[in-house]
């Protein structure tokens, strides 16, 4: 189901080892696939986060995938760093918000669900920049 777009990600990765976003791919399918898992998921996003580390989904989804695996301080770290990025990346807000609650920081979460909703809100008022 997944050969002919892995097949493509890497032959972009072999003749450009900087295109960030064939390893984002890549870190995609690994997470979707069960052989292969969340942690080659986690080293293709990796990948990605050293070429492009301004980019918020090489934060948000390696995040995501920490969570997924009870890591929720590691995964907290990244969703910091993709705010931190991107502060209007609601994503990364959402997803802070429902990692805190699982580490038991509920008024914390409460906070980012509303940081969450005030960047949906402007983003609708057409205020995102």
């Amino acid at each position: 189901m997944y050969a002919a777009p892995r097949i493509l990600y890497e032959e972009t990765l072999r003749r450009n080892p900087s295109a960030w976003l064939a390893h984002l791919n890549l870190g995609f399918l690994a997470n979707q696939d069960p052989s292969q898992g969340k942690e080659a998921a986690i080293r293709e996003y990796r990948a990605a986060l050293a070429i492009e580390p301004a980019e918020p989904q090489v934060h948000t989804n390696p995040g995501t995938a920490e969570m997924e695996l009870g890591r929720y301080d590691e995964a907290l770290k990244e969703f910091q760093a993709a705010v931190s990025v991107v502060p209007g990346y609601s994503d990364a807000w959402l997803n802070m918000g429902t990692d805190l609650q699982h580490l038991g920081r509920y008024q914390e979460a409460e906070a980012a669900y509303q940081d969450a909703e005030i960047v949906v809100s402007c983003r609708k008022a057409g205020l995102d920049g």
